[in-house]
């Protein structure tokens, strides 16, 4: 996870030791440098209580301790070290002592150089989940990656009813006059010779 631009918040409390008294505390970070004031008590045990707010860079876990006091002629380095990032990045906090050490300038020997006490928080950047896009709409023809729809809705409008049909009646003809003439009634069959014709035949022949 990054920290590019996070802030660790660093409280320098005091020192444990010191080879001399009168020292303030340099913190370098990223070719930067924060220091605290003069401490004016503890002696060689100084108490600081002092903030200290620094921008944090990937790939630097690490802050460089100088510890130096003020002489007659020149500043005088009395103590240096180290301090790691990596459990207050991971935890969130880290109040620790940790060791100091100069080097003798006769013998060239490191030799210890007493301890300070850093209280660091750092607050660590909250993870917010990333809401799912909303599915689109079926058949809005919308789809999140940017192609088109190639499966529109299958809902389809309701079909259109057909016209009714309405079967031509004889009463609506043009042509059709409104009188009804009751068709013949049928007569039964004459027997032969009982015709009329035959009948006005044979009178017709008699009387001849």
């Amino acid at each position: 996870m990054s920290i590019q631009g996070h802030i660790l918040e660093v409280r320098v409390e005091f020192g444990v030791n010191f080879k001399q008294s009168g020292a303030y505390v340099c913190i370098i970070y990223n070719n930067e440098v924060y220091q605290t004031s003069i401490a004016k008590d503890g002696g060689t045990s100084p108490r600081f209580h002092e903030n200290i707010r620094i921008p944090l860079v990937d790939g630097l876990r690490e802050l460089s301790i100088v510890v130096r006091r003020r002489g007659y002629f020149a500043e005088e380095v009395i103590a240096t070290g180290k301090v790691q990032l990596d459990e207050v990045l991971r935890e969130g906090k880290d109040h620790s002592l940790w060791p100091l050490q100069y080097q003798c300038r006769r013998t060239g020997a490191t030799r210890s150089g007493g301890q300070i006490k850093l209280a660091m928080e750092y607050e660590r950047p909250r993870v917010t989940a990333t809401p799912c896009p909303q599915a689109p709409a079926a058949g809005s023809g919308f789809h999140p990656h940017g192609r088109p729809d190639f499966y529109p809705s299958t809902e389809f409008p309701p079909p259109t009813p057909p016209p009714r049909y309405v079967h031509p009646s004889f009463h609506s003809h043009p042509d059709y006059h409104y009188s009804y003439h009751a068709p013949p009634s049928p007569q039964p069959p004459s027997a032969p010779g009982s015709s009329a014709y035959s009948g006005y035949y044979y009178g017709h022949c008699r009387q001849g």
